[in-house]
């Protein structure tokens, strides 16, 4: 699943093939609330984990019980660097793989954030 970025029109037609929703797009994967968008302009704590873009820069932060998480860019577009993460959410902790490599490199890095959840939902 996804959401529209700003330059993505020409998608429209295939949206529902592809399960590409209008932004905020909010799910609920088990007792957990999701938020998924591009553009960073609804980032109040309304669910649990935030999932934004548009910068292209790789961000987290946990604040008020919410994880914010910006991705950054899979496609080397902006900048020399091919990012994404692995979100692993247990019972007390979301801990986030960034990964990240030049695109001419083979070998992936790896950093591993962690922050203690509080474990009460929205």
């Amino acid at each position: 699943m996804s959401v529209f970025g700003n330059n993505d029109a020409s998608l429209i037609a295939i949206q529902k093939k592809y399960n590409i929703y209008k932004e905020p797009y909010y799910f609920n994967v088990k007792d957990i609330s999701f938020k998924l968008m591009h553009l960073p302009f609804y980032l109040n704590g309304d669910t649990d984990i935030i999932i934004s873009g548009h910068t292209h820069f790789f961000e987290s932060s946990y604040s008020n019980d919410t994880l914010f998480i910006n991705p950054g860019e899979i496609c080397a577009r902006k900048k020399n660097l091919t990012e994404c993460v692995l979100l692993e959410i247990t019972k007390n902790q979301y801990k986030i793989s960034y990964n990240f490599k030049k695109p001419d490199e083979k070998i992936w890095q790896t950093k591993i954030i962690k922050y203690k959840r509080s474990n009460e939902s929205k």
